[in-house]
């Protein structure tokens, strides 16, 4: 089965495992929403972001992801991540959101097809809940980043995510140390690193 095609599969009545898969490269002491109270969760600011896929071979394609511009007093900034940000006032939808977001600060046209989603995610220290979108783009991509908000875009191939000693721990500020995943001289932790856990456990059932 080409990648692709095994892509589509796996988002066809997905059942979402949610943050028992998540909260494997969670930091510890990181709460999950089954420990957070649902009214709480509703008082989080809602958000949405793109883990989109592209240039696509018979047994890969590459996962676009951002490094965010450092911004002093932003406790994500400077971070990997995938595109996204705040619901706002004009969005119809997380899916509105999370599409004018990507096209905001990758600058890449036309927009990319959702074909998929993922678990929402609360983030306590911002209190954000990001909802996380699955899209393909089936064109040749041309980026013009936000220099305001992205620093550089990675064109990743999946299928270094597949591979276990990608995965590791790393230390962030008060000698915390993290699980991770490693690429080049970049490393992904957190709530996108808690995202690609879920990502990589869906398409394992389809395809690896």
């Amino acid at each position: 089965m080409e990648f692709k095609q095994a892509l589509f599969k796996a988002f066809e009545n997905a059942v979402l495992p949610g943050w028992e898969v998540q909260k494997a490269m969670a930091p510890i002491g990181r709460k999950g929403p089954p420990e957070i109270p649902h009214e709480q969760l509703m008082a989080y600011k809602k958000a949405a972001v793109l883990m989109c896929f592209c240039n696509f071979t018979r047994n890969d394609a590459g996962l676009i992801m951002i490094k965010r511009t450092f911004h002093k007093n932003d406790p994500h900034s400077g971070q990997m991540a995938f595109p996204g940000g705040m619901l706002d006032e004009n969005d119809q939808s997380l899916q509105m959101a999370a599409l004018r977001e990507f096209s905001e600060e990758t600058g890449i046209k036309p927009s990319p097809r959702i074909i998929g989603e993922l678990s929402p995610l609360p983030i306590p220290v911002s209190r954000y809940y990001v909802k996380p979108f699955v899209g393909i783009l089936e064109h040749d991509i041309k980026c013009s980043i936000d220099r305001k908000e992205v620093e550089k875009l990675y064109l990743i191939p999946f299928s270094h995510f597949m591979i276990p000693r990608n995965k590791g721990e790393h230390y962030i500020k008060n000698n915390i140390k993290v699980p991770c995943w490693k690429y080049q001289e970049e490393i992904i932790w957190g709530a996108s690193a808690m995202m690609l856990e879920e990502l990589v456990f869906v398409l394992n059932r389809s395809f690896f």
